[in-house]
């Protein structure tokens, strides 16, 4: 879709998005400030408990917004508990006034705009002039509008989120090792105000990370025989393996 002025909530595409300009065409017909993303192009609204996954691309002579989720997120614009496993690639090969934001959440991330509780999990690339990074490509300075968010490292191939003046640990970027440690994440994650209850799905030792509840499969079990009953395993049932006694 283009604009997002409403709500959107759990939900998920899965998308092939290319944007071209043709090259032929003189640089002043091409109008600068494209923006395209997996759910948004550009969000003022609420966009809650959704995933994107597929192939967004954008080549373009002026400035372009790319993002997994959202190519902008502006003034009002919130994205919440969500993740992304898309391939983000924004190409700006016009002359140097050009340039490409590609984030593997958000392409600009402008004053106003939040991002929070997010996992960005696909591979991210910047062709040409611009700012690239894990999370955002260009994310405004004044304000702290990126909260308990992570990047792999390992499949974005991003070693920066791209965030302006937020804490570490606001943005970080892990190891796929890290997203699958069901211990670690579930500790840092949660620590950083992580809704593991009704939202996000432990991940699966080892072998997925954090899924949502409302659009992903999970299983969730508890030990009934422990009162009150222990929680034992919470996750997506790819491959689905019984980490504690109780369930052999």
């Amino acid at each position: 879709m283009g604009r997002n002025s409403s709500s959107i909530a759990a939900s998920q595409a899965d998308v092939t998005i290319t944007e071209v300009s043709d090259p032929s065409f003189p640089f002043a017909t091409v109008v600068p400030g494209s923006s395209i993303g997996g759910i948004a192009g550009d969000n003022i609204g609420s966009i809650d408990t959704v995933k994107s996954a597929g192939t967004i691309t954008a080549n373009r002579a002026g400035s372009i917004f790319v993002g997994g989720i959202v190519g902008v997120n502006e003034l009002g614009g919130n994205i919440i508990a969500s993740y992304t496993t898309a391939s983000v690639t924004g190409n700006s090969t016009a002359p140097s006034v050009s340039s490409a934001e590609v984030g593997g959440i958000v392409g600009g991330q402008g004053v106003g705009g939040s991002t929070v509780y997010v996992i960005a999990n696909g591979p991210v690339s910047l062709v040409g002039a611009g700012a690239v990074g894990g999370l955002t490509g260009s994310d405004d300075p004044s304000d702290s509008s990126v909260i308990g968010s992570y990047f792999n490292t390992d499949t974005t191939g991003q070693t920066v989120s791209g965030a302006v003046g937020e804490a570490a640990s606001d943005a970080q970027g892990v190891t796929t090792a890290f997203l699958t440690d069901r211990d670690a994440f579930f500790a840092d994650a949660n620590s950083n105000g992580w809704n593991f209850i009704s939202i996000w799905a432990i991940p699966q030792d080892g072998g997925d990370h954090a899924r949502l509840f409302e659009i992903d499969p999970v299983i969730t079990a508890d030990d009934a025989s422990e009162v009150p009953p222990e929680f034992q395993f919470n996750s997506t049932s790819d491959d689905f393996t019984a980490p504690d006694p109780f369930f052999n």
